[in-house]
């Protein structure tokens, strides 16, 4: 029995929504944008790209080591206490729960 290529499988009833899948979970979730790319995955593929382009950037590649190196300053980087630097707007960084500081500026409905 020979498998199914990636070609074949990409619009395969497993992978739509609806059918107790990872992308069904992932719609079930949260907001539209998860809901829409767990149904769309040429749209999936096209943010993926865009996001890894960005993710290349001089200045995002600064912004991270930047990050991590307060990180590791603070002794929290890599031992799993689920915590974030988080900055201020004067431009002070603190410590904060991971969820906290990722979920704040995010677009609400």
């Amino acid at each position: 029995m020979t498998q199914p290529t990636l070609e074949a499988r990409s619009g395969d009833a497993r992978d739509q929504p609806g059918n107790g899948t990872k992308n069904d979970f992932m719609a079930q979730q949260s907001g539209s944008s998860t809901a829409h790319y767990a149904g769309n995955r040429r749209s999936l593929m096209v943010k993926r790209a865009y996001q890894r382009k960005y993710n290349k950037k001089k200045k995002e590649v600064k912004r991270r080591v930047e990050l991590k190196r307060i990180n590791r300053q603070k002794g929290t980087y890599g031992n799993g206490d689920g915590k974030d630097v988080s900055h201020k707007k004067d431009g002070t960084v603190f410590m904060e729960k991971a969820s906290k500081n990722r979920a704040r500026n995010r677009s609400r409905k």
